[in-house]
């Protein structure tokens, strides 16, 4: 929250809005991140990652696949990458966040060979596609894996063929036409593909007007 940017709050097991904290397994409890950085997102994997302004956390028990208890659990940080205020997505084995200054897209993932979660950036073959900065994204399933990617001020709408499995990271844009400008991105399923749907910012016969 604004005023409470390190804590995480966890209801009681199965109660979404109980939050009366206690010691038995199932209880609420609030854990504080042992850092001055402002809270930006949360992501569930195995574990429970955490994103602020200036790092990235993993959140578990202290035995491997237990469950998050109010006595057993621990926090520690991965990478110091940094976050933007957008709330990030969870993509299989991976969480997408945006950094800290909106223009790159890192991939919150286990490293095997480090045995630590690291964050490597997705934009690295592409690194002028974000000009303007990421304002909103959201991920597409069927019938490909893509996500959307809107941008402050730009023309264009942005796109990441996303298939981790067949090292597929793949960037485009797709002109909106005129002075359009998307403002946000939303995708719902549909009954054969899922529905892409944006809110564009146009100026028609001299006034702003929003499709």
């Amino acid at each position: 929250s604004t005023s409470d940017r390190q804590n995480v709050w966890l209801s009681e097991t199965g109660q979404f809005e109980d939050f009366e904290a206690g010691i038995k397994d199932a209880d609420s409890f609030t854990l504080t991140l042992p850092t001055a950085d402002t809270g930006r997102w949360l992501g569930s994997l195995e574990i429970l990652g955490a994103g602020t302004t200036g790092g990235e956390w993993r959140i578990r028990a202290t035995t491997i696949d237990a469950k998050l208890t109010p006595t057993d659990w621990e926090m520690k940080e991965q990478s110091t990458r940094g976050s933007a205020e957008i709330q990030a997505i969870e993509v299989n084995e991976a969480i997408l966040f945006i950094d800290s200054v909106a223009r790159k897209v890192r991939e919150f993932t286990f490293s095997d060979s480090k045995q630590k979660y690291v964050s490597p950036d997705l934009t690295a073959l592409a690194e002028d596609i974000t000009s303007g900065g990421i304002t909103s994204l959201a991920i597409q399933k069927n019938p490909d894996s893509i996500i959307w990617f809107t941008l402050g001020a730009s023309p264009y709408l942005v796109s990441m063929t996303y298939e981790r499995e067949q090292n597929v990271v793949a960037w485009a844009t797709h002109p909106l036409g005129g002075d359009g400008v998307a403002e946000s991105v939303i995708v719902t399923p549909g009954t054969s593909e899922d529905v892409i749907t944006l809110t564009v910012k146009r100026t028609i016969d001299g006034s702003t007007v929003r499709f």
